[in-house]
């Protein structure tokens, strides 16, 4: 009489004494390139002729299942991989449902399933990725900071959790963490680049027209300049004047001068 995945899984977490759902999720031993799964097989019909020993059964867990293709009780798994068929077509390997069942009665007699953690966990770990790029964005450069949260800090969060389901059968997926340190990232980047360009900006309105554009440009790259500050500096100061400005300006009209006074000063000023 054939059962359920349900059934089956509900009675071995009861007699393992384990409370696990139905839709646990499963620990593979193998990468089920057999059809046995790594599981030892034996022959209905060589047990019901008496060839199988008794001992070789007793105290054991049995699950009794077929495992002919022409029931069409066979599942994909994720340790399974494609096989060619003698055409050379591609045809997608599947493993028997009794080799599910099994696996799921090893998982819960032996108590290694695994287990998701709980959405407070993973918001946990969200938050911390989030505040490592964070800190980065304030204390490196930007291109520090892309290079860390592509190479470390992902590599960091899949240590983790494949540390996580190898010591302690803790599933703990990566993606929206690692999802997370890339939109904050992207984020506090976009926030940086948009801070800088805005200063650049009050900056070239403040000081376009009162240096040359040669210094202009110093002083965006480098906005310190502009601080009032002393200095010790080795400059050379040119002094210079317009020789007769008093009687050229009683002579002329306040427009004249300001033409004369236009020229003279942008003459000097590339000098």
């Amino acid at each position: 009489q054939g059962v359920s995945d349900q059934e089956v899984i509900k009675g071995a977490a009861a007699q393992a004494g384990s409370d696990a759902p139905a839709n646990q999720m499963l620990l593979w031993f193998s990468p089920l390139e057999t059809s046995a799964g790594g599981f030892e097989v034996v022959s209905y019909y060589d047990v019901y002729k008496g060839l199988v020993p008794a001992e070789r059964i007793k105290g054991r867990i049995v699950v009794v299942g077929g495992t002919a293709p022409v029931l069409q009780d066979l599942w994909q798994t994720p340790m399974l991989s494609g096989a060619r068929t003698e055409g050379g077509a591609q045809k997608v390997a599947r493993v028997p449902g009794v080799v599910v069942q099994a696996t799921a009665v090893a998982n819960l007699v032996q108590q290694r399933h695994p287990v998701p953690v709980t959405w407070p966990t993973k918001l946990v770990v969200a938050l911390v990725a989030c505040l490592l790029v964070a800190i980065t964005l304030v204390l490196l450069s930007l291109l520090k900071v892309m290079v860390m949260v592509m190479v470390q800090v992902s590599a960091i969060l899949l240590v983790f959790g494949a540390w996580a389901l190898n010591a302690h059968h803790l599933w703990m997926p990566v993606a929206v963490p690692v999802l997370a340190a890339w939109v904050t990232c992207l984020g506090g980047t976009t926030y940086r680049y948009m801070a800088e360009e805005a200063g650049k900006r009050r900056l070239r309105r403040a000081w376009q027209k009162r240096v040359s554009p040669e210094v202009l440009q110093l002083i965006l790259r480098d906005p310190t300049m502009t601080q009032v500050e002393a200095r010790e500096v080795t400059a050379t100061v040119l002094f210079s004047d317009l020789r007769g400005f008093t009687t050229l300006s009683a002579l002329h009209s306040p427009q004249e001068l300001v033409q004369v006074l236009n020229h003279y000063l942008t003459r000097m000023t590339a000098v």
